[in-house]
């Protein structure tokens, strides 16, 4: 980050996530941290994770209202914010065909929605301070992986708006990035794992007649891959190197699976895409061809 006399803020949303309490234990080390977690039963666990933030307080992202009001607030006691990084998303898994509209609002809300009213609510800051947004997307924003519709949904929608956000900021200095890790070794992926066995054991005939397969091989691909998932350091690392880069990219792959579905994608067909992705399910089966 551009060297300064005084120590500036950063605003570090979900921190208390794999990535976010990643960030914010790096960023401590130079900034003033104020970091946001969704409940307030969570602020006392971060804290003692991260003792010299400046801040840690309650955000929940999936009430606009509040979100909105409780960051007026936050902002309006930051004297010089010179960056927002935003880690938090949820992630429902589960076929399209069958999944709960609801469940779907909701990760749009928290995943997509939020992100416009957080840059909408902290850039005027960022623009006096020429400061940064982070954007924590996912290779989900590119490649469409079975079973998880509602995340790919809001993160295909949050890449095109930060390229619009970047390009309407521009000019005043203001850099919007989105940093594209792939699977990700955190307590989220553990909780998916829980939901999914619950789902599983609980699909009608029909469904299981459906989709039981499928629901088979997610449940055989996400624990047999989790332990060479990509830590979160890695990824607050990165965070860390667009903040300090003179000329930061616009995005940012992390994870050997995020570049390399990303590559493919970059350069083969969607038909192309699509077998890639059945046939990483369909290797779920046999474990020894996902380890």
């Amino acid at each position: 980050m551009r060297a300064r006399n005084l120590r500036r803020t950063v605003l570090v949303i979900g921190a208390a996530g794999g990535v976010g309490l990643e960030v914010a234990r790096m960023l401590s080390v130079s900034h003033d941290v104020i970091g946001t977690v969704r409940e307030e039963s969570q602020i006392a666990a971060i804290r003692s994770e991260v003792p010299v933030a400046s801040k840690i307080t309650a955000l929940d992202l999936s009430d606009n209202g509040r979100l909105c009001d409780r960051l007026d607030t936050i902002l309006s006691e930051v004297a010089d914010l010179e960056a927002v990084i935003v880690c938090a998303a949820v992630c429902p898994n589960g076929p399209v065909e069958t999944a709960s509209v609801n469940a779907l609002r909701d990760a749009l809300e928290i995943n997509l929605v939020s992100h416009v009213s957080i840059f909408q609510r902290c850039m005027p800051a960022l623009r006096r301070s020429k400061g940064r947004i982070v954007f924590v997307s996912s290779y989900s924003g590119k490649v469409g992986m079975p079973f998880t519709g509602a995340y790919v949904a809001s993160k295909f929608a949050l890449e095109g708006v930060a390229d619009v956000m970047r390009r309407e900021v521009s000019k005043w200095g203001v850099e919007v990035i989105l940093v594209e890790p792939g699977g990700l070794k955190t307590r989220m992926v553990t909780r998916q794992m829980k939901a999914l066995k619950a789902a599983t054991a609980a699909l009608s005939a029909e469904e299981r007649r459906l989709y039981g397969d499928r629901h088979r091989q997610f449940a055989k691909l996400m624990e047999s891959s989790y332990e060479g998932l990509t830590p979160p350091a890695e990824v607050a690392a990165t965070i860390r190197t667009a903040l300090r880069a003179v000329n930061p990219r616009t995005r940012y792959r992390v994870g050997a699976d995020a570049k390399y579905l990303l590559a493919l994608n970059d350069r083969r067909s969607d038909r192309a895409i699509d077998k890639i992705c059945l046939d990483i399910f369909d290797a779920a089966d046999d474990v020894s061809a996902v380890t």
